[in-house]
């Protein structure tokens, strides 16, 4: 969230108040126990009833709120503190209707529910698709084709019971299967046999035998100088 105010939020002053009233409704949301909001215990019939809303997630609606109050104030002003609106991924986190923090299992429920093909996702898919081929048509440009939903992601906010519909996949999710490792087959263990086994090969000949006896070197013998000998030394 930081991120995403420091690339659109010029004025200094202005991040640091839309930050504390984020982080604010943020962190009293973390004081609500998941079991107290849970999926399986929450019915359909009781989305009808008046919620009962604790001090906890009543401060968060105030602080998140007053976030949303700032922020549609200061894009209509003169001074154009935004250099761009702030990315859909981060409005998605607010309700429509009360403008409640929604976090899953705190603040709000999420269900997957199957969409038939005239279902109304499907058909808001369609006339989006109808006006975008017609502009597509006038632009001279190809668009892809309409593609239907199989099912909806239902996000009901545990403080004014408003329900947000969002198209979900349009194909079943695969599972992907990890690749194996191959496996690391050991070498096969030979078991020597002794040469005391009748099965066993016959011991082989000593080295000694195959090369045969070895010829010891004679020294070479130095015979005494002869009286030339020195005569011829004593030439020098």
């Amino acid at each position: 969230m930081e991120a995403a105010l420091d690339a659109c939020v010029n004025d200094k002053v202005l991040r640091r108040r839309l930050l504390f009233h984020w982080t604010t409704a943020h962190a009293m949301l973390l004081r609500i126990p998941e079991s107290s909001f849970s999926t399986s215990t929450l019915k359909p019939e009781d989305e009808q009833q008046p919620p009962k809303v604790s001090s906890a997630l009543a401060l968060s609606r105030i602080h998140s709120s007053a976030f949303i109050r700032l922020l549609h104030t200061m894009q209509s002003s003169k001074d154009k503190p935004f250099s761009r609106s702030l990315p859909s991924t981060v409005m998605e986190h607010f309700c429509d209707a009360c403008f409640g923090l929604i976090i899953p299992g705190k603040s709000a429920h999420v269900r997957i529910i199957h969409q038939s093909h005239n279902a109304a996702v499907n058909k808001k898919l369609a006339r989006v698709h109808a006006a975008s081929k017609r502009k597509a048509k006038v632009l001279h440009k190809s668009i892809a084709p309409c593609i239907r939903v199989r099912n909806a992601v239902v996000t009901t906010c545990h403080h004014c019971r408003h329900r947000r519909t969002l198209p979900g996949t349009p194909v079943a999710a695969k599972k992907v299967r990890a690749a194996a490792k191959p496996a690391v087959v050991a070498a096969p263990v030979t078991l020597k046999r002794t040469h005391d086994s009748i099965f066993g090969p016959p011991p082989s000949p000593p080295r000694k035998l195959l090369d045969g006896k070895k010829k010891k070197k004679k020294a070479p013998t130095t015979t005494p100088p002869s009286a030339l000998d020195s005569f011829f030394k004593s030439l020098q």
